[in-house]
Order: C-alpha cells, then sequence, then structure tokens
C-alpha cells in the first residue's frame, strides 16, 4: 500500500488527467443546464429582453464595424446625437473573439454558446484556484460547484452577459496566486495577466475597476496580517509585479480608454438601487430552487431586480464559516480570506446599510461613491468576490477537517444554491419576414432617422433586434444604453421610461421633430404608454405581418406640434390660475401664508387635480405627488411645477409677467426676460399680492 505522506502528497498536485476530467464534467453540465433551459435550441431560444437584445447587437456590432472601418465606439444609435460605447456594457472583447461563430451560426448561437463557456470556465478555474490553495480533490470539487450554482454567476445569465462572464478575472487571479507560488515567472506573469486583464476590460469594465480595488484591498490586508511570516522585499516583488500587469493591461486598452475619458459619463445607475441587503445573504430569491418561493415576499423588498440580487450564499455556508474550529483561523491563509470576505461583504451593502428596501446606517462605501470611476461600480456586483472567496474558504475548511457535519453542511449549501430553471425558462426570439426577406431595403432607405417601438424603457428588445438584423443600414433614434446624449435629457422618460410625463403627446411629438425622426417601426404585439400615443395619433402606415411602418410627414408634424403645444399651453396657464385660487382662498380665511401648503388645502378637487400632498413635515412638503408646487416665498403666493420645458417656460413668463415678481427657471436660478438655455427644470412663479387675487389665463 502507498504510504499516507505520498497519498497526500499525490492529492496535493494537480495533474494532466484531472484537468481532463475537470473540464469534460463542468463543459457537459453547462451545456445540458443551458440545452434544457433553451428547450435544446440555442440557434433560436433566448431569454428575451433588451439588454439580452443589446448584447445580440453588440456581437454583431463590432465585426461590422471594424470591416466597414467605422469606428466601433460611434454607435448608430441615440441619432443624430449618437452614443459612445465607451460607458456601456458593449462586450467588445467576446464579440471579437466570438466573430468566427457569430458569422458561421448567428449572435443567438454564439450568446448560448457564451452562456456555456461563462458556466464552464468559472467552475473549471475555482477548481484549479482551490487545488493552488493546497485543497483536495473532493474539497476542491465543493468549492467548484459552489462557486459554479452562485447566485451572483446565475442572477446574470438573466440577460447581462457582459457580468455573467467573468472568467478573464477568474483566471488573472489564479495566474497571481501562481506567481505568489513562484510558479510562473514574472514576465510571463506580466504578460498574460495583462492580456487577461485587457479581456476582461473588454468584457466587463465594471468588473475590472473592482477586481483592481479589491485586488489592492487583498495585498495590503495580506501584508498587515502577515508581515511576520513575508520580507518586505518578497511583498514589494509580488505587488510591483501586479502593478505591471494593469500598466500592461492599460497600455493594451489605450485607444478603449481614451473614448472613456473624452466622453465621460457619470451617474449611469442610482447606487442606492442596487445595494447588498443584508438578508439577501441568507434569504433565497425566486431564482433559487430550494425555498425560493417560499420567501418571495421577503426578496421582493430587496434592491434591484432578480438579476442583481446574486449575493445569497445559504445558511450552511455562514454556518461553516462562523462556527469553524480556532485552529482553522490559526493558518495566515485562512484568516486572510475570512477578513477578506468581511471587508467586502461591508463593500456590498453600499455607502447606507439597507434592510428590505429601508436605508440606515452609512457606512465605509460611501467614501467610495465620491471617488472617480469606482463610484459607479453597483456594490451589490461585489456578490462575485463574496461567492468565490466563501467558496474557497469551504474547500479549504473541508480539507482541513474530516468532521461529517462539516461535509454536510457543504453538500446542503450547493443544493440551496441550485438554480430554479423554471425562471430560466428560453424562448423563441420573434424573426420578422420584413428583415429576413430584405424588405426593409424596400421599404426604408440606408441612413434613415428609425423609431423603433417599443422602447427599451419598455422592455423594447425590439430596436437592438431589428437594428442588427438590418445590418445598421439605418440609425435609430432610440437609446440601447448608456445615457441619453447632452440636451436629449428631457426625453429619458421616451428612451427608459419610468413615471408618464403630464404632457406626454406633446414630447413625443417634440422628440420626433429634435431627432428627426423619418421612419416609425412598431410591434403590434407589444402594449405600453408610449405605444398607446403613437397609435392614438393616427398616423398612416403600412402593415408587414406583426410590424407596422410609418412615414413622419413633416407638414403633419409641425401642425400637430402647433395643436399639441396651444393645448399644453392652455392647460398650464389653468393650471396655475386655478393653483392660485386656492392660495388666495387659503390667505383671505386668515390663515399665515407662511403655513401654506398642499396638506393645507383640504378640498377633494385639489387632490384630483393636482395629487396627494407629500408629508407635511418633508423637505418636499410644498411638492404633490404630481409635481405642482404651492406655497408662500418671501410673503408672497408662489406656484410652480417640478418639471418644465424652456419653450413652455417662456410661453408662462409672457403670459403672466404682469402679475409676477420673479420666475425661476430652472431653479434655483433666475429667468430673465423669458430666456433660458437649460432643456427642462423647475419651474417657480412668485406672484404679486394685488394681482394674484384676480390672475386667469385667458384662451
Amino acid at each position: 500500500m502507498q504510504p499516507d505522506s505520498t497519498r497526500e502528497l499525490d492529492d496535493r498536485r494537480t495533474t494532466a488527467r484531472e484537468i481532463i476530467y475537470v473540464v469534460a464534467a463542468f463543459s457537459m453540465l453547462s451545456i445540458v443546464l443551458i440545452g434544457i433551459i433553451s428547450h435544446w435550441r440555442p440557434g433560436s431560444n433566448l431569454f428575451l429582453g433588451p439588454d439580452t437584445a443589446f448584447a445580440l447587437w453588440c456581437l454583431k456590432w463590432w465585426p461590422h464595424s471594424l470591416i466597414a472601418l467605422h469606428n466601433p465606439f460611434d454607435a448608430p444609435f441615440f441619432y443624430p446625437k449618437g452614443q459612445n460605447l465607451g460607458w456601456t456594457g458593449a462586450i467588445p472583447a467576446l464579440a471579437l473573439l466570438m466573430a468566427p461563430i457569430t458569422h458561421l451560426t448567428g449572435p443567438i448561437f454564439a450568446y448560448n454558446a457564451l452562456n456555456v463557456l461563462a458556466l464552464s470556465i468559472n467552475g473549471i478555474l475555482i477548481y484549479l484556484v482551490a487545488r493552488e490553495l493546497a485543497c483536495r480533490k473532493p474539497s476542491a470539487v465543493i468549492c467548484a460547484l459552489l462557486f459554479y450554482f452562485s447566485s451572483y454567476t446565475w442572477g446574470q445569465l438573466l440577460g447581462h452577459l457582459n457580468l455573467a462572464v467573468t472568467g478573464f478575472a477568474v483566471a488573472a487571479i489564479y495566474v497571481t496566486i501562481r506567481r505568489i507560488r513562484k510558479k510562473t515567472g514574472r514576465i510571463r506573469y506580466v504578460g498574460i495577466a495583462g492580456v487577461l486583464l485587457a479581456l476582461q476590460f473588454g468584457t466587463s469594465n465594471e468588473i475590472y475597476a473592482t477586481l483592481i480595488v479589491f485586488a489592492a484591498l487583498a495585498y495590503f490586508l495580506f501584508i498587515l496580517l502577515s508581515y511576520k511570516y513575508l520580507r518586505q522585499s518578497n511583498a514589494i516583488r509580488i505587488g510591483c509585479d501586479m502593478i505591471a500587469a494593469i500598466l500592461t493591461s492599460i497600455a493594451l486598452l489605450l485607444p478603449y480608454i481614451y473614448q472613456i475619458f473624452t466622453h465621460h459619463i457619470s451617474g449611469l445607475q442610482p447606487i442606492s438601487a442596487y445595494v447588498a441587503d443584508p438578508l439577501n445573504y441568507f434569504i433565497p430569491t425566486q431564482t433559487n430552487l430550494a425555498v425560493g418561493d417560499t420567501f418571495k415576499y421577503l426578496s421582493k423588498k430587496f434592491t434591484g431586480n432578480i438579476t442583481e440580487q446574486g449575493v445569497y450564499l445559504g445558511l450552511p455556508v455562514g454556518i461553516l464559516l462562523i462556527v469553524a474550529n480556532r485552529e482553522f483561523y490559526k493558518d495566515r491563509i485562512n484568516r486572510f480570506l475570512f477578513v477578506l470576505l468581511l471587508l467586502i461583504i461591508i463593500c456590498s451593502f453600499g455607502p447606507r446599510l439597507t434592510i428590505t428596501g429601508i436605508p440606515t446606517i452609512w457606512l465605509p462605501w460611501s467614501i467610495a461613491e465620491k471617488l472617480p470611476l469606482i463610484k459607479e461600480a453597483l456594490p451589490v456586483r461585489f456578490g462575485l468576490y463574496v461567492s468565490l472567496l466563501s467558496s474557497i474558504l469551504v474547500g479549504r475548511l473541508l480539507t482541513h477537517t474530516n468532521a461529517v457535519h462539516a461535509k454536510s453542511l457543504a453538500c446542503a449549501s450547493i443544493c440551496m444554491l441550485l438554480p430554479n430553471l423554471a425562471t430560466y425558462q428560453m424562448s423563441a426570439v420573434p424573426r420578422e419576414a420584413f428583415f429576413a426577406n430584405e424588405t426593409y431595403k424596400q421599404v426604408i432607405p440606408a441612413g434613415a432617422k428609425v423609431l423603433v417601438l417599443p422602447t427599451y424603457g419598455f422592455w423594447g428588445y425590439q430596436p437592438a433586434l431589428w437594428q442588427a438584423e438590418a445590418n445598421f443600414e439605418f440609425n435609430i433614434v432610440n437609446g440601447l444604453a448608456g445615457k441619453p446624449p447632452a440636451g436629449f435629457e428631457r426625453y429619458a422618460w421616451y428612451y427608459y421610461g419610468g413615471a408618464e410625463p403630464e404632457s406626454a403627446r406633446l414630447g413625443f411629438l417634440r422628440f420626433l421633430e429634435d431627432t428627426g425622426t423619418q421612419f416609425i417601426l412598431s410591434d403590434d404585439r407589444a402594449e405600453d404608454p408610449l405605444l398607446h400615443i403613437y397609435r392614438d395619433m393616427h398616423m398612416p402606415y403600412e402593415q408587414y405581418g406583426q410590424l407596422r411602418v410609418a412615414k413622419v410627414n413633416r407638414w403633419n408634424l409641425e401642425r400637430s406640434l402647433k395643436m399639441a403645444s396651444a393645448e399644453q399651453l392652455q392647460h398650464l396657464c389653468e393650471s396655475l390660475a386655478q393653483l392660485v385660487k386656492y392660495g388666495v382662498q387659503y390667505v383671505e380665511s386668515g390663515k399665515d401664508i407662511a403655513s401654506l401648503s398642499p396638506s393645507e388645502i383640504s378640498a377633494l378637487e385639489f387632490k384630483k387635480d393636482f395629487g396627494n400632498p407629500l408629508p407635511p413635515d418633508s423637505a418636499a412638503k410644498n411638492w404633490t405627488t404630481k409635481g405642482y408646487w404651492l406655497g408662500g416665498w418671501n410673503g408672497h403666493l408662489a406656484v410652480g411645477f417640478s418639471s418644465l420645458d424652456s419653450t413652455n417656460a417662456a410661453a408662462l413668463y409672457q403670459k403672466f409677467k404682469d402679475d409676477i415678481l420673479q420666475v425661476w427657471f430652472p431653479y434655483p436660478r433666475v429667468f430673465h426676460d423669458g430666456a433660458s438655455s437649460a432643456a427642462t427644470g423647475q419651474f417657480l412663479m412668485e406672484m404679486k399680492d394685488g394681482d394674484a387675487r384676480s390672475i386667469q389665463c385667458g384662451g
């Protein structure tokens, strides 16, 4: 028989046969799982949504633009302004790597192939990482399965391909560990890690940035916890190698980085809406098979949506790591990994600890919110690093102990993480004959400006999908990713949805005029408020299956715009006059104008016309839920709107200029002679005492 020490040495050594088995096992598992949820039709079925459609768009766009010698960062949407892809999840690395497959099989198959690769590589690489960190084979398998089924990865698979493919980041971690253990030379490490980081940037620059931040945190933490064991020169050498790898990646990415810094966009996502809920670490969501539906009443209160609630570890993992014996944490590697895990968990809570949607105390990440670039990272996505570290710790714990209860808890952890495949069922992507038969070439001229409905904000996958199917021969005025360009912020609702503006029809007409829209393509199967506005306009159209094509008549558009503008101005005038009337009645009743607010008005008609008042003890006590302002200002009556465009602001100023003391637009800027360069903003009007009693709005 082989001695125990020899068997242990063999178990710690990773062999080529072992790697082949692991690659085969995780590849087959991924193919089966993606096959099941795609109903074994990976070339036609997909998780259909706007983010998925944009990924399909990107898979075709990058090869197409490079072949056409067009600047690939200059995207033909948000036309005529255009959009720079540097600040979007445009996946150039994946699009270029998959270009041959996309060309041969189409973007849908390429997308599903990337899903398979994302899952497979996660399992394979974390297994290798665990083996490098002295985990035995069975423990490494459990470690790999925990990361493979992590809530982060499976949540992002529902639509965020750029965030689901994390293999480049994990591979960079793997080669860094090998460098620390002196298994990889300096030059080789810098070259490989630099390329991997560049590829990760080209997949998700957010993961690239957070990986570097947490790598720096890990480096300094390791020195702090292990200063007695590390020679200073060794620590400096490793740190220098990591910096050299980062600089190498930056050198490879210079054109990309140039695009980012010359077209800087901030405030891409509200961070407070995407933070980890502490309860989510132990309470599953509907994406989890085990008791996910049982707790849905609670998980619905977590911030974000089911794709962004990916920090679930499960109670068994928590028990394993918390009750691990003292000897386990005496090991400096285990102690380092555990402290790093706790620090990243705290970071994942974001700037404020939020429990079931209720913000509480301020946290350290509020400092990071003020730092450039990294402030755009969404804390809930740190679940990637939480799942990675917790998986490795479990693997090392199982290597350290032979206790049956520890192995049972580890197996229970995997079972708790298993995805609810019913949530992931794909559906067939509708293919319109209008594009498949190239009918669009006879109807829409090349380079035309086209609006595709429904838009992104109303779950519209059609804009990205149809433009890609037309091989980008027409431009679209829709937004597919990123913030609206400068000057088009007033149309944010038409791009990305939200609360419907009161002047939605007028805004839609102005949107068509300002963007120079020539054609409108709409899907008869879709239903949303914007489509209802469009259909109520009764534009002449031609029908092609489920697709409706309308040509925008400029003369009719101008006439409709004038009529709608007059109607809207009349409505605004009447609203202001009515607000003034309520204010005057309040003052004439003998009450102090300083205490005037919507909550002081008891008339039922007020709430019906202007909305419910906001809480009287809040800073916004003078506002209503429909965006009207009523109150006292410097001893005078004042009224206003939460959002108004410059055209109507100027018109109201001219109409009421003899009745007012001062106007602010956009607040707090004083409105001089009806002139403002702002597109939209808050409008506040301070009335004269004498004229406020008799103010009225004529026709």
